[in-house]
């Protein structure tokens, strides 16, 4: 399915290079992100005021975990241009990888504010609020995710695990059993249920949980 609408951004670019938002669409899509980084520097050679590949930049260098040039690039992005909601998104979930927690909740606050439609942003702001031990708050993110996105299977599952820690194991497991309906393939999910159940002296519930589990662990190749 990506490969005509790849094909339209590299036909698009070469029909008029020096259009930069053209040239980042064909740059960010290619696989080799060697050649997409090397690209969109040459992007930035020819316009040094363009938001979108200082944010690409940025991103790469996130994936290759070169914090130091990955947060220089996101911030020149938002100094170019502080009212799109993606920069301050993808600083904020760097800064949570690296457990700047305050940094982190300070950007995805912003990138919320910014689109609260986009329940990416809040689902990272939830983790962001659930690591720095503001419990109620990450609970009802969570909960705001799953109104906006009711198929969002981490925001199932993490509640879950909020709703666990916590002590409540019901809604715990209520949460673990729309997650696991969302993926076939969730075993963790259903083994941390399988063991909240027996907790809950829900053994009946339990048992075909954890033969699924079992099962799945004795399959060729499942490790």
């Amino acid at each position: 399915k990506l490969k005509p609408l790849l094909a339209r951004y590299e036909k698009d670019y070469r029909a008029d290079p020096r259009d930069p938002f053209k040239r980042f669409l064909w740059a960010y899509s290619l696989s080799d992100r060697n050649q997409a980084w090397e690209e969109l520097t040459k992007i930035t050679k020819l316009n040094d005021r363009f938001y979108w590949a200082y944010l690409g930049m940025g991103i790469i260098l996130d994936g290759w975990k070169v914090d130091d040039q990955a947060e220089m690039n996101l911030k020149k992005a938002l100094e170019i241009s502080s009212s799109i909601a993606i920069g301050y998104g993808r600083l904020g979930k760097m800064y949570l990888r690296k457990n700047n927690t305050r940094q982190a909740l300070e950007m995805l606050e912003e990138a919320v504010d910014k689109d609260p439609g986009h329940s990416e942003y809040r689902l990272e702001l939830a983790r962001a609020l659930d690591k720095d031990g503001k419990t109620g708050e990450a609970l009802a993110a969570f909960r705001k995710v799953i109104e906006q996105d009711s198929s969002s299977f981490a925001a199932h599952a993490e509640l879950g695990d909020l709703l666990n820690k916590k002590g409540d194991k019901a809604a715990a497991v209520d949460s673990w059993a729309k997650a696991a309906g969302l993926d076939a393939k969730a075993y963790p999910v259903r083994f941390k249920r399988a063991t909240a159940l027996v907790e809950l002296k829900r053994n009946d519930e339990a048992q075909p949980l954890f033969l699924a589990y079992q099962w799945n662990e004795q399959k060729p190749g499942a490790k």
